[in-house]
């Protein structure tokens, strides 16, 4: 059970990093006319929802503290 401990802190650790990390996603819009393709393609950056970032603190913690007992 002492394996949870560091799990949790793990997962507690990267719910923190969420906060302040964004996801790269790229979006292709375009036009096709028989053989011919026109295309342009965007990428931005977009946060991961707090709601997940939260749970993933909690969740850390909670498997922390449930490897901590005996």
């Amino acid at each position: 059970m002492k394996t949870l401990v560091p799990v949790g802190l793990l997962v507690a650790v990267l719910g923190i990093a969420s906060f302040f990390v964004n996801l790269p996603k790229t979006e292709t819009a375009g036009l096709k006319i028989g053989d011919a393709n026109i295309g342009v393609q965007t990428t931005h950056s977009e946060p991961v929802p707090r709601t997940l970032s939260i749970v993933l603190v909690l969740a850390g913690l909670g498997i922390a503290v449930a490897g901590n007992r005996k």
